[in-house]
């Protein structure tokens, strides 16, 4: 894959995909003559991502294990959770691994939704889009600091910890993985990426296998009062947990045998996903009985009661290099996104300045650290929610751009299709994950829709600052390094 920092990027006014091609070192399609070589065909890296590699690093983006799961059961408790788990996926993640598999091998680059959005409904839905992208990434990192903290206090002290006490460590957190991608960046996501997944399931495996034959009806078909259910938090963390398979369409451009590989490869992490979350969750809530008072780093307590201090120190050890190692990534791909958008003028130009040693864009790391350092100051919930608030609104335009183009390219060639033919039942497709994220959206705190009215009158003013002549093409292309 390349290299972010590469020295060779260039922009190039008037054209803004080019520039953020050029400036992310972003590999057009294979075999597509350069016009810059006078129709020359270039050479270009080889595809290098293996079904393998594709399915953990699905796993490792998705979740990498229930981490973070358990508020899902303190808020509807364990049968709804159950049913939630079982259905969800089939309305929810399989419909976004389905579009993502169709539009990810018909337009096979690097960009994923950034592109498809752009091409399918104009320009100004794709700043949107671009914008929305950037703040759930952010706040999406905010998550795993929080998370793992959340997780630590419960096996250190079987409490969390005070908000002062959470705050430093998060804080701590955030400013060691600054200095670290400041000092170096990332690389080699895909192997990383199955060490993380392997390295996080492990607990759940073990917890899985020796908590077995503890699982038990009466407590598995447990339910709160409907009055009682925490809807905005249960459908939240639920959603949360199940979705993000759009991804790989970022990558597409390297994924050996597309046509073959992402298809399979979303089917492999979509179904191993709800099975490792399902029996998971079984085990937990027939060990831990007292469902109402689960929160999140619960599974560490699950861990001490089925196997005892050794299996708990496996999940803490799981959790922090599942939620750390992600923290590092997603702060490096996040910050060279906002370096992007600078270098293309849709915010100002400073964040697109690089250390003069290290070649790396420091001052967008800062300003990413210090986004993500004034989250932790929420609770997990609250920062799940911010995230699923931008995600989902981009997730509209990505069925929207499904289904746009399924009217005005009916011949593009797709080599896996939804198995869909009349526009009636392409549009009876994408109604219900709409309506869950309008659903959720609406569900949401104040704050949180406040936040996302914001991001998008920034997308606005950024869409407005731009000549018309330059709009025709997306900001940044999404970048996972």
């Amino acid at each position: 894959m390349s290299s972010v920092g590469d020295s060779t990027c260039s922009t190039e006014k008037g054209n803004l995909l080019g520039a953020a091609r050029r400036l992310l070192c972003y590999d057009p399609p294979r075999n597509m003559a350069d016009e810059e070589n006078g129709g020359a065909v270039s050479t270009l890296p080889q595809r290098n991502l293996t079904l393998l590699r594709v399915v953990a690093m699905l796993m490792a983006g998705t979740s990498a294990g229930p981490y973070g799961f358990e508020e899902c059961i303190g808020s509807g408790g364990a049968a709804l959770t159950l049913l939630g788990l079982l259905v969800v996926p089939f309305i929810w993640s399989a419909p976004i691994a389905l579009v993502t598999g169709e539009l990810s091998t018909a337009i096979a680059e690097n960009g994923g939704h950034i592109i498809w959005i752009d091409r399918a409904l104009g320009s100004f839905w794709s700043f949107q889009n671009s914008f929305w992208t950037f703040f759930c990434n952010t706040f999406e990192c905010a998550v795993y600091p929080a998370m793992f903290v959340d997780y630590l206090g419960l096996a250190l002290y079987q409490k969390e910890f005070a908000p002062h006490e959470r705050f430093m460590l998060c804080l701590t957190a955030v400013l060691m993985f600054l200095v670290v991608n400041i000092r170096g960046g990332a690389g080699g996501v895909g192997d990383i990426s199955v060490a993380i997944s392997v390295i996080g399931l492990m607990p759940f495996l073990a917890m899985i296998v020796f908590g077995a034959p503890s699982i038990h009806t009466d407590h598995l078909t447990r339910a709160l009062p409907l009055d009682k259910v925490d809807w905005r938090n249960f459908v939240t963390i639920l959603l949360w947990n199940t979705s993000g398979y759009d991804f790989i369409g970022a990558i597409s451009g390297e994924v050996k045998d597309p046509t073959r590989t992402i298809p399979r490869a979303l089917a492999v992490s979509c179904l191993g996903t709800i099975v490792v979350d399902t029996l998971a969750v079984a085990v937990g809530v027939s060990v831990a009985t007292d469902h109402e008072e689960w929160a999140d780093g619960h599974f560490v307590l699950v861990g001490l009661k089925v196997g005892g201090k050794a299996l708990q120190s496996a999940f803490l050890v799981g959790a922090a290099i599942s939620t750390l190692g992600l923290l590092c990534s997603m702060l490096c791909t996040t910050s060279w996104f906002l370096c992007a958008m600078a270098k293309v003028g849709t915010v100002p130009s400073i964040f697109a300045k690089l250390h003069p040693k290290y070649e790396t864009p420091w001052i967008a790391l800062t300003a990413n650290a210090t986004i993500i350092s004034l989250s932790v100051m929420l609770d997990f919930s609250e920062i799940a929610e911010l995230e699923m608030f931008l995600y989902c609104a981009s997730t509209v335009l990505k069925f929207g751009a499904f289904y746009v183009l399924r009217l005005k390219e009916k011949n593009m060639d797709r080599p896996f299709k939804v198995p869909l033919q009349s526009n009636v039942a392409v549009a009876i497709f994408v109604t219900i994950p709409i309506s869950l994220c309008l659903g959720l959206m609406v569900l949401a705190r104040k704050r949180t829709q406040l936040i996302g009215v914001a991001v998008s009158a920034l997308a606005v003013i950024a869409y407005l600052s731009v000549p018309a002549r330059n709009r025709k093409l997306p900001v940044a292309v999404e970048l996972i390094d």
